[in-house]
């Protein structure tokens, strides 16, 4: 099937539900501009976006511009996680890039990003003594005939999506062909090359074999991991590169994670990063190079400090599980804001009846603490150590400043703190 983009190839293009999956899977490379009419900043993009699309076909013809007005096509932009705009995704052989475009809104910026990107990063040699060196990490080694061009262009482009992440290797063979799937340092999965036809299906495959659910948190990272719209789980420590036991702990985290909490990662980041380069959240929780690891989860409204040690959830991942379960109830949000009352005068009452007499003498009336709002609430007791040490340890967000704009961009939608 061949499309006809517009009246001249190198024009904007207009992009509806009956057209834009089959374009993005001809474009060698698609940038797409999702906006909304009535949205100034869409309004003022248009005019440089406009003239980007000619200039970068002008040196590259296998750009591509599209468009989407996403007031006439809600559902389109909905099912592309659009929740603001503009939003301008990327998309390469038929993949869509994580991160998505948050430079300059002008013309030269639109059109270098676009060639720059567009460039293919070629795969690394295969060496064993390179490959010994990645036992911690993930990888994909492509065991490939030198006369067999056209797999070897797929890997490079793979590796270009990918941006290198995880690291691909090329290996000349003069017999079977296959790519080999690693995931921190073992070997996952192992295709043949003639189930592979194109780069997202090798795509696919990394993401399914050789893509960690637990990310590492760098400074050169930490902007577009926070473009995904989902909350950070963060464990913090101070290992350094020849620290075994320390990486041993991470792997052992990973592979947690994997095991027992995949139902969460929708909704929530996993991350780990070393402390030196973050020290903003351990000094916005009062804590030292002396408490880690911990973990700590940022709502992006919030910063929680989790309560138990990594240690203590390597052995019983459900302390973990319960951690978010609170935050994603609202009761971590609503032990922050809402501390537990104190004892009512019925609940002590109730005390004196059981156990005898109860001292009830209040010097201060200014300092009592009034019942919540919730009629379910208002009688509880809380038995002491039992109320929300994450709510004593509750902070504003470190990361709220990377997030979107409301002077950027307009926003389409709120979740429950992001």
């Amino acid at each position: 099937m061949v499309i006809i983009y517009s009246i001249h190839a190198q024009d904007v293009i207009p992009l509806t539900s009956s057209n834009i999956d089959e374009t993005i899977r001809q474009s060698h490379l698609i940038i797409i501009n999702y906006y909304a009419s009535w949205c100034r900043f869409s309004q003022m993009l248009e005019g440089p976006y406009a003239k980007a699309a000619p200039k970068a076909f002008e040196i590259n013809a296998n750009t591509r511009y599209g468009k989407v007005n996403c007031v006439a096509e809600n559902v389109l932009c909905g099912n592309h996680k659009v929740s603001k705009y503009p939003t301008l995704l990327i998309y390469m052989h038929g993949v869509k890039l994580k991160a998505e475009y948050n430079g300059a809104r002008d013309t030269d910026a639109l059109v270098k990003f676009v060639l720059d990107r567009i460039k293919l990063i070629e795969a690394d040699t295969y060496n064993k003594d390179i490959i010994d060196s990645f036992s911690r990490e993930s990888f994909i080694v492509a065991h490939l005939k030198e006369t067999s061009k056209d797999t070897i262009t797929m890997f490079h482009q793979s590796n270009s999506i990918l941006l290198g992440e995880p690291k691909h290797f090329i290996e000349t063979v003069t017999g079977d062909e296959s790519i080999q799937f690693f995931k921190n340092g073992k070997e996952s999965k192992s295709v043949e090359i003639s189930t592979i036809e194109t780069p997202k299906t090798l795509v696919d495959l990394i993401h399914k074999h050789s893509e960690n659910f637990v990310l590492k948190l760098t400074l050169d990272n930490v902007q577009s991991l926070t473009e995904r719209g989902q909350y950070f789980l963060i464990l913090f420590h101070n290992y350094n590169d020849d620290d075994v036991m320390g990486h041993h702990m991470i792997v052992d985290y990973m592979e947690m994670i994997e095991v027992s909490l995949l139902d969460y990662t929708h909704d929530y980041l996993f991350l780990f990063a070393e402390s030196k380069y973050f020290q903003h959240p351990l000094i916005h929780l009062g804590l030292s190079e002396s408490d880690l690891p911990f973990i700590v989860l940022d709502s992006f409204k919030h910063l929680y400090h989790c309560k138990h040690k990594p240690t203590d959830i390597l052995m019983n991942p459900d302390l973990l599980k319960n951690f978010l379960d609170d935050h994603n109830s609202g009761k971590l949000h609503r032990d922050f804001h809402n501390p537990p009352a104190a004892p009512t005068i019925q609940v002590l009452t109730k005390l004196k009846t059981l156990y005898g007499e109860v001292d009830t003498n209040t010097e201060n009336k200014d300092d009592e603490i009034k019942p919540k709002n919730s009629p379910e609430e208002k009688h509880e007791i809380h038995p002491e150590g039992d109320h929300d040490d994450h709510a004593k340890q509750a902070v504003p967000s470190s990361f709220i400043n990377l997030v979107p704009s409301p002077h950027y961009y307009s926003i389409n939608r709120d979740r429950d703190e992001l």
